[in-house]
């Protein structure tokens, strides 16, 4: 049986704090928990919106601030509603913002509140670039035409956002690019925001964690 993970974000370990302990439920151990924690990892896991020229935003996933600064890990799933295609193969790595007026933005929390209150300019990131892995669909007729498609290489992308005037950085995650990878067998906990909401001018979510065990050799097949 697995022992609960514990996580730190980057500023729990410059002051050699542990962390926040994950312990799901006692009775569903692999069910989705809610994660209490208003002030530390929420600070560093954030909510992803798509918002329109209208202004109008809901829900799409999550993204990890990894660096510090501006750099946020995301799934490519959960940007590709904005993502316009270059022209040229060599820079398809690179993916600019489409021009239709829907574009990310990501939700940088703003703590404890009582009542009702608008929310806060500054609580809300821009993404003005995303690099995700792309390459050549291999589509036998579009090749026979002279034609090439993109399609998404692994489930991943990198966003950068801007801040308003002023705005603390987030907290951080620290995400190692060698060393320990997942194995078969092995156990991993997803973190996100299941209930993201935006309706009638009122923002619902919550922070959820969940337990699964990697089942094959692929970021697909977790149970």
């Amino acid at each position: 049986m697995f022992k609960p993970f514990y996580v730190s974000t980057c500023e729990d370990r410059a002051s050699n704090q542990q962390g926040i302990d994950f312990v799901p439920l006692s009775e569903q151990p692999f069910e989705p928990f809610l994660i209490q924690d208003p002030f530390g990892l929420r600070k560093a896991v954030v909510p992803v919106f798509k918002r329109n020229s209208n202004g109008e935003i809901c829900g799409m996933g999550t993204a990890f601030h990894i660096d510090g600064w501006s750099t946020f890990l995301s799934a490519d799933h959960v940007i590709d509603f904005a993502r316009e295609y270059p022209k040229s193969a060599s820079s398809w790595t690179d993916v600019s913002l489409n021009s239709n007026g829907d574009h990310p933005v990501l939700f940088l929390g703003m703590g404890l509140f009582v009542g009702i209150v608008n929310i806060a300019k500054e609580s809300l990131a821009f993404v003005n670039h995303i690099v995700s892995a792309m390459r050549e669909k291999d589509d036998p007729i579009l090749n026979l035409k002279g034609k090439t498609e993109p399609e998404n290489a692994a489930d991943l992308a990198v966003l950068t956002a801007v801040f308003e005037p002023g705005v603390k950085m987030p907290h951080s995650v620290p995400v190692k690019g060698s060393g320990w990878h997942p194995s078969i067998g092995e156990w991993v906990l997803a973190i996100g925001f299941p209930e993201l909401g935006f309706d009638e001018n009122i923002l619902s979510e919550g922070m959820y964690g969940a337990y699964g065990r990697i089942k094959k050799n692929t970021s697909s097949w977790v149970e």
